[in-house]
């Protein structure tokens, strides 16, 4: 596994490592070189199994991350770094923070949540929304993807971006993965939980999240940012699971918080007796 974009603007420049998520990779952060390039040392990952990556098996977000952390040792990376993660490259970035947190500074969380034991519910949201289970919106996407990706966008981005949507599209279908790739990876998707651990993840995170988002939706965003002790929420009004081509603040945002501001909202947690005892019992017996 090799990074598909490293970038270094001066030798002493401190280290964010970007994970993508499910079937994605270099096209979906191009802009970072000529925003976070300028202060920071890119290192930008392939998703296991894409861009000619080896797929890990059993795939999990654990893997993930573990096979990161062999690359930036190949790389004689050793020092501490940040890290901005995107849908299941936002998993497997708490699993970072989980095996290695004393190598990472600070987390952008985007398009994410805890996983389990609400995935089911967030899949339930995408059918009411669509009309059609996930696995069935999965092929609708492989025959027609200009008509059904556009259900993980905000609705007005692409009838007001149109070309820029195009564009997307073209690039998605140039780097598509295998389609066995893209089961394993969203099946390692399906099976994450920070659930019992997400509160032990100190670092100062940053939650990242579209309000029009269907896959992650910001219910799910905003539990993780209530469990994690030092996190703060942003959330974009209107824009769906890529906010990253949809808002022109996202790369702002990061580099203000990157630099040490302080961006987004401390959110108060208040969960229901039921959750309090589901926790309590995983941590116990999880």
């Amino acid at each position: 596994m090799q990074p598909f974009l490293h970038h270094v603007p001066h030798p002493t420049a401190p280290v964010l490592l970007i994970m993508p998520g499910v079937n994605s990779g270099p096209y979906l952060f191009e802009n970072a070189v000529s925003t976070l390039g300028r202060t920071h040392r890119l290192v930008v990952v392939n998703p296991p199994g894409c861009g000619g990556t080896p797929l890990p098996t059993p795939l999990t977000a654990e893997t993930y991350a573990r096979t990161v952390l062999n690359v930036l040792e190949g790389m004689n990376i050793t020092e501490s770094f940040h890290v901005l993660g995107h849908s299941l490259g936002s998993f497997a970035a708490q699993e970072l923070g989980r095996l290695a947190p004393q190598r990472i500074g600070r987390m952008v969380l985007a398009s994410t949540s805890v996983g389990q034991p609400y995935m089911a519910r967030d899949t339930l949201q995408i059918t009411q929304h669509t009309g059609m289970p996930f696995w069935e919106l999965s092929k609708a996407i492989a025959q027609n993807p200009e008509q059904h990706m556009r259900h993980f966008f905000g609705p007005a981005f692409p009838v007001q971006n149109h070309l820029k949507y195009k564009e997307f599209l073209a690039k998605r279908q140039a780097n598509l993965a295998p389609k066995h790739v893209t089961v394993a990876q969203f099946a390692a998707g399906g099976a994450f939980s920070s659930y019992r651990w997400a509160h032990k993840l100190g670092h100062p995170t940053l939650v990242l999240q579209g309000g029009a988002d269907i896959l992650t939706p910001p219910s799910s965003a905003r539990r993780l940012a209530q469990m994690m002790p030092n996190a703060r929420y942003l959330e974009f009004y209107g824009v769906g699971h890529f906010p990253m081509l949809e808002h022109e603040g996202f790369y702002p945002a990061i580099t203000r918080f990157l630099n040490g501001e302080v961006v987004g909202d401390k959110l108060d947690e208040h969960p229901s007796l039921w959750e309090k005892f589901q926790r309590t019992w995983m941590r116990l017996h999880g």
